[in-house]
């Protein structure tokens, strides 16, 4: 569903235009940088999901 979020793509496309301007080989830098913290963050929200699940899966702890 990340790839729906406007706002993220607003920021993005806003931060390229910020530090990028119109040097092509910054754009393609920040664009790298965008997906290495992006994957990292999706990352580690599917290995706390992955815990929790776990976590919650028994009834006594729900």
């Amino acid at each position: 569903m990340q790839w729906l979020n406007p706002k993220a793509w607003l920021a993005s496309l806003a931060g390229m235009d910020a530090y990028a301007g119109s040097e092509l080989h910054l754009a393609w830098q920040l664009t790298g940088l965008y997906f290495v913290i992006c994957y990292a963050s999706l990352s580690c929200w599917a290995a706390v999901s992955v815990w929790l699940r776990r976590y919650v899966d028994n009834p006594k702890r729900m």
